[in-house]
């Protein structure tokens, strides 16, 4: 799935990484992806995200010091 990133917070980097971890599965599935920064216009980061699986799924974005964290269903493949 594709997805723009935009960060508001000037301690943001230049990279944003994404990790995922499946919350209802026992085994808990996880992934993890890096992103850059486009050049314009800056904090802007164009991602396509690869869940591995469908299911609950919580991500965890980080880009320097800052932090978000984002809860989604997946629906099929």
């Amino acid at each position: 799935m594709k997805i723009l990133w935009s960060i508001d917070n000037p301690q943001a980097s230049k990279t944003i990484a994404i990790t995922g971890r499946q919350l209802l599965d026992p085994q808990m599935k996880t992934f993890s992806q890096t992103f850059l920064s486009a050049d314009t216009p800056a904090k802007m980061y164009p991602s396509t995200i690869n869940v591995p699986a469908a299911g609950c799924w919580q991500l965890t974005l980080k880009s320097g010091m800052t932090t978000g964290t984002l809860i989604f269903w997946v629906l099929g493949n």
